[in-house]
């Protein structure tokens, strides 16, 4: 498997991302339509998409929030390449390409009702924080952050 930085324009990067927006609908039904204005791919500086041969597998990118911080958005890997380290992958380049930018923190938001997600941001030294900007009132929010 590799790993390649691209940018929000990926086909590939652009193809997983509307089979996590299903996910999301199938876990959160009406509920995940206050999400999607959050969602949007147009201010993702950096996007890593992972490759099993020439399939993509997995992505993930990461905004600037702040100074200090980017906010990693859409990881996602596809379900049937679960479980065998891909979005650690992801993570992990997504957070050298941060520190390499010179950014101190790595901040997320992800769903109450993805638990394997939450555990895996965990494992990862990501600490649940209180919901912050757009997602301060949402009910399904968990707001996590790590200091690069």
């Amino acid at each position: 498997m590799r790993v390649v930085k691209t940018n929000q324009n990926d086909p590939d990067f652009l193809a997983l991302i509307r089979t996590l927006d299903e996910d999301l609908v199938s876990r959160y039904g009406e509920s995940q339509k206050q999400y999607q204005a959050h969602n949007g791919v147009q201010k993702i500086n950096t996007v890593m998409v992972v490759y099993d041969n020439e399939t993509a597998v997995g992505c993930g990118g990461y905004k600037v929030y702040d100074a200090i911080s980017v906010e990693i958005k859409r990881v996602f890997v596809s379900p049937n390449m679960r479980r065998k380290g891909i979005a650690k992958m992801i993570l992990t380049a997504l957070e050298a390409a941060a520190r390499a930018e010179g950014y101190q923190e790595a901040i997320l938001e992800t769903g109450t009702k993805q638990n394997e997600a939450i555990e895996l941001y965990q494992h990862l030294g990501y600490d649940i924080i209180p919901n912050y900007g757009p997602y301060e009132h949402l009910p399904y929010s968990v707001c996590m952050k790590k200091l690069l």
